[in-house]
């Protein structure tokens, strides 16, 4: 007699449990009850999967916007990419101008998708040193 929690293969017109190697007998309800609780198992995680996607499709979305409100353009998703000012002189990245307006989901998206912390800007400054007076004050 099987135990519920084994894993069946069906092999011929008989079940096989994989965790034993005993071949045992399969009603056919038996195995259509398997079989459809495979089916579900899968389609929960292709909903999963969808789901996921759809949430990194909102993200990168969000990220581009941030991009495009600050005049930062590139021919790829590129979130490293230096923003120019004053003829090429002074430059700054997204994660700085992130850390300077306190946006921490921003901060947060922009390094998931891969920005660098340790860049310094022109004035030889990282995100951090723009975000450490205000996660000081925040936390006094």
């Amino acid at each position: 007699m099987p135990l519920p929690n084994q894993v069946f293969y069906q092999r011929g017109g008989r079940c096989k449990v994989l965790e034993e190697d005993e071949a045992v007998q399969c009603s056919a309800e038996q195995l259509a009850g398997w079989q459809g609780k495979k089916e579900q198992e899968r389609s929960k995680r292709y909903q999963e999967t969808l789901l996921q996607q759809s949430n990194l499709q909102k993200a990168k979305t969000q990220v581009d916007k941030f991009l495009q409100n600050h005049h930062i353009r590139s021919d790829s998703f590129d979130v490293n990419v230096a923003k120019k000012s004053c003829w090429g002189l002074c430059r700054t990245y997204p994660l700085h101008l992130a850390a300077k307006e306190r946006d921490w989901h921003m901060v947060r998206l922009l390094l998931f998708f891969g920005a660098d912390p340790s860049l310094q800007d022109s004035r030889g400054m990282t995100p951090y040193d723009y975000m450490g007076p205000y996660m000081r004050a925040e936390y006094d």
